[in-house]
């Protein structure tokens, strides 16, 4: 079991036994990443996207240019304290998106993500968007 999910289960474990029902922590009560000081930290995609150092441009896969498939591909990461990706792991989108969002956020790197001066590991979430840029057709006009 991953420490951040024996955390939240410790913290509902607690307010049971203190009579709470609710599976909510209580006012005050640390969050489970402060019970565990190395769980990474939850930080969200548009704070992680100010920290972008890299990026590349992805590459359309060619199967997916002649379906005409478009869309936005969502990963979850991992990244390091270094500011590079530790682990990604894909959430939603396109199949035939996919692989090329994964290689794509393989290659980028981040300046490290500061808690109190420290850096920490970063939990979050990364939206690779894929859009054909086809011109619109017009229907020719009748003489």
């Amino acid at each position: 079991m991953h420490s951040w999910k024996m955390a939240a289960v410790f913290v509902t474990s607690m307010a049971i036994m203190q009579g709470q029902t609710s599976s909510v922590p209580p006012a005050g009560a640390p969050s489970p990443s402060a019970l565990v000081p190395d769980a990474p930290a939850r930080v969200s995609s548009s704070v992680m996207a100010s920290h972008l150092l890299t990026h590349g441009q992805a590459v359309y896969p060619q199967k997916a240019k002649d379906a005409g498939v478009s869309g936005t591909v969502v990963l979850h990461a991992i990244i390091g304290k270094d500011g590079t990706i530790q682990k990604l792991k894909v959430i939603s989108g396109p199949d035939l998106l996919q692989q090329a969002a994964l290689d794509l956020a393989n290659q980028w790197t981040y300046t490290p993500y500061l808690r109190h001066g420290q850096p920490r590991e970063v939990d979050t979430t990364i939206m690779v968007n894929f859009n054909l840029n086809r011109p619109k057709t017009e229907p020719s006009p009748d003489r």
